[in-house]
This record gives C-alpha cells, sequence and structure tokens, in this order.
C-alpha cells in the first residue's frame, strides 16, 4: 500500500525530511503584520489596504524565500525516492538543476496568482464563497503531480500541468488517498495547536507540519505517481525476488 511504503521511505530519508528545520526556524522568526500560524500552517492576510507598503514588500519577500527553501526539499525528496525506480536510477543531482529552477518559477508564479486572485476577492467579500474555495480546491488538486513530473520526467511546466490535470482521468482513486490522508494529517496539526496554549501549540504543530507533514505528502505523491509505470519495480522489490531466487 502507498501509505505504508510512504512511512518506510519516509524514515529512510529523515535526514533530508529534517531539512525541513531550516525552513521550520525561519517561519518562528517570521514577525510580521500579515503573517499568523495556526495548525503548523503559515496563514497570509489578504487585507492588505491596512498595511503599509514596506511591510506588504517584506512579507512577499519572505514567503518568496519560504517557497526558495521547500521547493528545494521538495526537488531533493522527489529526486530520492525516484531513484527507486529504474527511470531516475542514474540521474546526478547536478542534472536537477534545471528542473529545480522551473519548479521554483511554478511555486513562485502559482503563489503570486493565487494570493493576488485572493486580495481582489477578499475586497469583494468573496474570498469565503463556497463556490470559490472548491474552485481554488480543484485547481490545487488539478497541479498536485507537477512536481514529479518537472523533477522526474523533466518535462517542461506547461506540458507537466497537462499531464497532472489528465492523470486523474484514469486514477481517481487516488485522489481519495492523498486527500484523505492530507485532511486527517492537517487536522492533527489543528488539534496540537488547540491543546497545547499560545506560543507552545505554535511550535509543536508547525514543527509537526514541517517536519513530518510536508515531507510525508511528497514522498505519498510520488510513490502514487511513481505506481502508472506499471512495469517498474521499486529496489526494495528487486531485493525481494533476487532472495527468492537463491
Amino acid at each position: 500500500m502507498d501509505i505504508n511504503l510512504s512511512f518506510k521511505k519516509y524514515f529512510e530519508n529523515l535526514k533530508i525530511s529534517l531539512l525541513f528545520g531550516v525552513l521550520f526556524i525561519f517561519i518562528l522568526f517570521l514577525i510580521n503584520p500579515i503573517f499568523s500560524l495556526f495548525g503548523g500552517t503559515l496563514n497570509i492576510s489578504y487585507n492588505i489596504l491596512n498595511i503599509d507598503i514596506f511591510s506588504i514588500i517584506f512579507g512577499i519577500i519572505a514567503v518568496l524565500i519560504l517557497i526558495f527553501i521547500y521547493s528545494l526539499i521538495q526537488t531533493m525528496i522527489i529526486y530520492k525516492i525516484g531513484k527507486d525506480y529504474n527511470i531516475s536510477e542514474n540521474i546526478k543531482f547536478n542534472e536537477i538543476k534545471d528542473p529545480f529552477y522551473k519548479l521554483l518559477k511554478f511555486n513562485w508564479i502559482l503563489f503570486l496568482l493565487i494570493y493576488g486572485i485572493s486580495v481582489v476577492l477578499y475586497d469583494l467579500n468573496l474570498l469565503n464563497n463556497i463556490i470559490i474555495n472548491i474552485l481554488f480546491l480543484i485547481i490545487t488538486i488539478s497541479l498536485w503531480f507537477v512536481p514529479q513530473i518537472i523533477i522526474i520526467q523533466k518535462e517542461k511546466t506547461p506540458i507537466a500541468m497537462y499531464y497532472s490535470i489528465i492523470y486523474w482521468k484514469n486514477n481517481w482513486q487516488h485522489l481519495i488517498t492523498l486527500f484523505l490522508t492530507s485532511f486527517i494529517l492537517i487536522l492533527i496539526a489543528n488539534i496540537l495547536d488547540a491543546l497545547f496554549k499560545e506560543i507552545l501549540g505554535i511550535i509543536i504543530s508547525t514543527a509537526y507540519f514541517v517536519l513530518f507533514v510536508i515531507p510525508f505528502i511528497e514522498i505519498l505523491k510520488t510513490e502514487i505517481y511513481l505506481n502508472k509505470y506499471k512495469l517498474l519495480k521499486p529496489k526494495h522489490q528487486f531485493k525481494k525476488i533476487k532472495k527468492y531466487k537463491m
């Protein structure tokens, strides 16, 4: 099962996951009017009309730095998991610099686009509209596998977006696995935030979210996406077959 295998891969790549500690420390020291922390997630205010321009600029730059760190770790995780499959076994990390830059640009543009639209919708009192939120959810889910396609298949971003969208046509059952797993893990982060008061709750829930939830979901996404290659077998499966033959 993808979830069980993803847990195994998470602990195998624990050192990479711990690099999210850099992101974690950075988040804790973000003291800015447009930021707030709840349930381990970074929340950004859309009411920027009452905030001075320097705070807005600093806030956006801070988020872009966070996305840079996130994209770097995201690339490393996807690459490491992909090495368990033949399609990327011989790829050296210095060969995936271009895919990393593509992923970084994609993440930056996607954030700025969604944030800009959200600011406008907030001013129009439409941001909490259920239809708007459903549309945002559909867009997010449709582009879930863009990082995996860019890093592993080295496709251009528009093609990666197209492949990610059409992936769900014949693999809709994976949507349930990813959605429910993400929902439960984020719910746990919110519970941790509520159980522990004030700053302690923020620290514990954010550490849990950054050090476990984000890398684990990325590993799960990669394992699920690589399952579409029916003839490819992870290295651990090859080892089992070898032992059996002996």
